[in-house]
């Protein structure tokens, strides 16, 4: 690293400060994951859960009408447990991915953590995906 005029180098416990600082920093946002719509419905990731009363950093998903956007229902796809002595941001786990399996009615969703499942969308049965 060159030494700028008139200012001091980072020193060894400054940019361990600083490492340490980045380790717990909140999170960046959540991977783009958009809806699919399936016979009138629309199919999509649940990013606030609060907004559908759980209080859960991630794994919902939402089926609603495609024309009124009224809400058919929702699904815990995986829990994602939440401790509450560490922020809430790093702890949350998102989709990753959500696609339609062919000639099934069901999607595949695998979250951050590389963790997949399949969703029966008849019947709402979650299952890992293999």
């Amino acid at each position: 690293m060159q030494e700028m005029a008139g200012r001091r180098p980072f020193t060894d416990e400054f940019k361990a400060l600083k490492e340490s600082h980045m380790n717990h920093a909140s999170r960046g946002a959540p991977p783009k994951v958009l809806p699919i719509v399936i016979d009138g419905v629309r199919y999509s990731q649940v990013l606030n859960a609060r907004r559908i009363g759980v209080d859960a950093g991630g794994g919902w998903m939402m089926a609603s009408d495609d024309k009124t956007g009224e809400r058919l229902w929702t699904l815990c796809v995986y829990e994602v447990t939440i401790d509450p002595a560490d922020e809430t941001g790093v702890q949350e786990v998102f989709f990753k991915s959500m696609t339609r399996i062919a000639r099934r009615h069901a999607l595949l969703i695998v979250n951050e953590d590389d963790a997949a499942f399949e969703v029966d969308l008849d019947t709402r049965q979650v299952k890992p995906a293999k």
